[in-house]
């Protein structure tokens, strides 16, 4: 592709330039940045909400356009805006496409005005043949993706320092096998819709990494990280929904770590799901400081295929299952099996049964009450 330089842009948006090649004029396709500002509304069409600066232009709804989609509707930390957020709405059957350099950039761009941005996809289908990043890597900065309805697809996924993503409806994907995705620093909270990974998926590659799952579904394709080593760190919470791992999972990658990762099944029943499991090369490890937790009453399960009762209580004896994140004992789960999937999860609150020894506390006094049951005549 000829540098940027070639190219002449008319009116902001991408013009064809004619290059010459060995004699012959060649026309040669061009690309244009596409930079969100919501200077007037937060409507996708309205051509005064996006940057005219030379070498930007106005997307078409519905098409392929060619360059990478940045939000900034906030301005700069140091010189903020007060732009609207982007609303990407179109409508179900509508696929608008960024290609090429198609990244797609919340709140993370080279752009002149990038560095805090948000918006909410609710129909429709938004592409980029590039990385979905949100968030520069400062924590000073903001920026946020919302998906209400509808979808994201890009090559992989990126929530850096300063970047939320809430999955409140829709689907958010990565569609190369071989890109991984990551959150490093940032915050990815799922409650309804689904997060569908086609490779490798990191939380806290250099730092930390949240991903917190109350409802829908995640599944990961490739080898799940929970904390990548050294001092990161990674947490995984559940308080419903699921997550699926088809293949390694690790949490933590060293017993000399000082970081480490977890995952945590709070309130709700909330599943971590293996498919990926070998029972003859186990590829389910854990480091330093790393290790399952279930909070006390929580009724998320762990289900893993293939997995025994013996193999479980062998986590719970290394540490590497607690409860509310002290050493567990086996006596607390209960070990079940369903369609090939080893499922541990704690043992219920007891139900007291009729004939039992009570203490009922009435005006600061302790009183025994001993259940009877009545013979049959």
């Amino acid at each position: 592709m000829f540098p940027k330089s070639c190219f002449t842009f008319l009116g902001g948006a991408a013009a064809a330039a004619v290059v010459a090649i060995g004699g012959v004029g060649v026309v040669q396709a061009t690309t244009t940045d596409y930079e969100w500002l919501g200077t007037t509304s937060n409507s996708f069409t309205t051509s005064t909400n996006w940057s005219n600066a030379t070498g930007y232009g106005v997307p078409t709804l519905g098409t392929t356009n060619s360059g990478p989609l940045a939000v900034a509707n906030g301005g700069t930390s140091a010189s903020p805006s007060s732009g609207s957020y982007m609303l990407y709405s179109p409508g179900s059957g509508i696929t608008t496409t960024f290609s090429g350099t198609g990244n797609l950039l919340i709140g993370a761009t080279p752009g002149p005005h990038a560095a805090i941005g948000s918006a909410t996809v609710a129909s429709g289908t938004l592409v980029g043949d590039g990385n979905l990043t949100v968030g520069q890597g400062t924590n000073a900065d903001t920026a946020l993706l919302t998906v209400s309805g509808g979808a994201v697809n890009a090559y992989d996924v990126q929530v850096n320092g300063g970047g939320t993503v809430a999955i409140t409806g829709g689907t958010i994907s990565n569609t190369v096998a071989t890109d991984s995705s990551f959150i490093n620093n940032g915050v990815v909270n799922l409650s309804a819709g689904s997060l569908t990974l086609s490779d490798a998926f990191s939380l806290g590659t250099t730092g930390g990494g949240t991903l917190n799952i109350s409802g829908g579904t995640a599944s990961v394709a490739g080898t799940l990280s929970v904390s990548t080593g050294g001092a990161t760190t990674g947490s995984i919470t559940l308080t419903g929904g699921s997550i699926t791992a088809a293949s390694a999972v690790a949490l933590g990658t060293s017993p000399t770590e000082t970081g480490g990762g977890t995952i945590t099944f709070g309130t709700g029943s909330g599943v971590f799901e293996m498919t990926g499991f070998n029972s003859g090369s186990p590829n389910l490890t854990f480091g330093k400081n790393s290790y399952f937790n279930f909070l006390t009453g929580s009724l998320g399960s762990i289900s893993i295929n293939g997995a025994s009762l013996g193999y479980f209580q062998g986590l719970v004896t290394a540490g590497d299952i607690k409860v509310s994140g002290s050493t567990a004992t086996t006596s607390e789960f209960a070990y079940s099996s369903s369609s090939g999937q080893g499922i541990y999860k704690l043992v219920g609150s007891s139900v007291p049964e009729p004939a039992t020894l009570g203490l009922v506390s009435l005006g600061g006094l302790g009183i025994l009450l001993l259940g009877r049951t009545r013979k049959s005549a």
